[in-house]
């Protein structure tokens, strides 16, 4: 007997594999932020856009997802660089570089030299984090009119220590990098990753820069003259120009493709204040689903909530879920600001029914670099169709999952479409620790299973009631079974 269990236990796991979707099983690389390339700090590594941007002058704008990971010691760290002349050459064109201390640097050179006589430009007061995400972007109106922006807000600035006299972007034929500068005095490289590079010929404004940093762009945006993604594919050299330029550029040295977790999807809203009271942030979605955020604490500078509409590239810790999911990025002062989350779901996502409504959960991950997803233990309120969380704290991603009702059915076929479930309880359901089941027959055997029909649980009741200790379990849904007579009767666990 036991063997024959076994025997059909196996080729229902044959079974549910086989209808798995594909999406559980490849990579897109351009889902939510794709890909980011990730520069060692060590010379020679860069992306090469060749000999371009001759006619660039002011104004314009640099923007970039920046993560770094070191401020090098007694070098720079740039993040795009025109006109790299090199060693033993004049400063010419415009960069975007941070120096020992993090602050960032706008300069152009004069084409005279390679003295700090022949640059000039501004810096910040303030430094980004390390080991973390920001958007960062520099409006060079003039060389006398410059202003930088760490996710949305203004920073800062003074004069850096150049003394050039110039007001006009001078070029050379030398080539523009991403990642790298050649200057007089030597070549400097950036310690981390770079996304979502953007390099426009107008002054971009204060809005405009917030409404478009978690998002990605068409390429035909007014203005736009350069949009480096790094989406092409992980071992792929080419770096692809999303712009109707079409600059591309190519990797060169110890630079490599990784997965970004850069906050950026299909569509964004967002909200800047200094009173968040009453303030809520709405997103809808294709399938009817929406979020809401509210109850925003801590005075965040800005709060961007984006989706993405797409599954994502990993689907490790979920079931069933719909072809989009959720993200919230928080340009903070430091102190991490919490919110409430209103997720209302809708029988027109493709994976929600009334079969199997009551496993429905919104699970939750850091960011797009994270493959594994986990249950955001919200609450289920099957009545108003929504699962609520209080008090959730920073940065997060949100997907709405369901259990499989293929899976539901493998369990129906197994147990009986026609088991009875009245005279069986088990309170607290859902539980994270132990759960009380009430209504079994004693000494008679019962079984709990998952929802791919393998038995997890057996035992022998001695009474009507016993205590189970489900801490151990994976979070998802159950069944308590129990043969009375020939009746088999079962109950649902939900185990958080």
């Amino acid at each position: 007997m036991k063997t024959l269990r076994l025997f059909l236990r196996s080729l229902i796991l044959i079974f549910v594999l086989s209808l798995l979707p594909n999406k559980c099983i490849g990579q897109p690389n351009e889902i939510g932020s794709g890909i980011a390339i990730n520069f060692p700090g060590t010379v020679g590594s860069r992306v090469d856009l060749g000999d371009v941007y001759n006619s660039v002058n002011f104004p314009l704008t640099i923007e970039a997802w920046i993560y770094p990971t070191a401020w090098m010691p007694s070098v720079y760290s740039p993040v795009m660089a025109s006109d790299n002349y090199g060693p033993g050459g004049h400063y010419y064109g415009f960069w975007l570089r941070f120096n020992t201390s993090g602050n960032l640097i706008f300069e152009i050179g004069d084409g005279y030299g390679a003295g700090s006589s022949d640059r000039r430009g501004k810096k910040t007061i303030g430094v980004p984090p390390l080991n973390a995400w920001t958007h960062i972007a520099v409006v060079a109106i003039s060389v006398n009119d410059i202003n930088f922006y760490f996710n949305g807000v203004l920073q800062s600035t003074v004069d850096t220590d150049g003394g050039a006299i110039n007001t006009t972007i001078l070029h050379s034929s030398y080539p523009a990098y991403i990642g790298c500068q050649e200057h007089p005095a030597a070549e400097v490289n950036f310690t981390g990753n770079l996304d979502e590079v953007r390099l426009w010929d107008i002054a971009r404004s204060e809005s405009e820069i917030r409404d478009k940093m978690c998002e990605k762009l068409t390429g035909l945006e007014p203005g736009l003259i350069g949009n480096w993604r790094f989406d092409e594919s992980y071992v792929s050299s080419t770096v692809a120009d999303y712009s109707s330029t079409n600059t591309d550029g190519y990797v060169i040295g110890s630079a490599v493709k990784m997965t970004s977790g850069a906050p950026i999807g299909d569509l964004s809203v967002l909200v800047y204040s200094d009173d968040y009271l009453g303030v809520t942030l709405d997103l809808n979605s294709i399938g009817g689903d929406h979020l809401k955020l509210s109850n925003i604490t801590n005075v965040p500078f800005g709060m961007h909530l984006y989706r993405v509409d797409q599954y994502p590239y990993s689907m490790t810790g979920l079931q069933e879920i719909p072809e989009y999911y959720y993200g919230v990025f928080i340009a903070n002062d430091g102190i991490t600001a919490k919110y409430s989350l209103d997720y209302s779901y809708s029988f027109s996502n493709g994976v929600v029914v009334p079969e199997n409504e009551s496993s429905s959960k919104l699970y939750k991950r850091l960011n797009n670099s994270y493959d594994i997803w986990n249950n955001s233990l919200s609450t289920l309120f099957i009545a108003a169709n929504k699962i609520k969380k209080k008090k959730h704290a920073g940065d997060c991603e949100f997907v709405f999952t369901v259990d499989s009702i293929t899976n539901i059915n493998i369990v129906n076929s197994i147990v009986g479409n026609n088991a009875e479930s009245y005279s069986l309880m088990v309170y607290p359901n859902p539980s994270t620790e132990s759960i009380i089941c009430q209504g079994l027959e004693v000494d008679t055997e019962f079984y709990i299973i998952n929802t791919l029909g393998e038995e997890i649980f057996r035992g022998t009741p001695l009474q009507t009631g016993c205590q189970i200790d489900v801490s151990t379990y994976p979070d998802g849904t159950y069944f308590l079974v129990q043969n009375k007579g020939g009746v088999v009767y079962k109950t649902i666990i939900m185990k958080q």
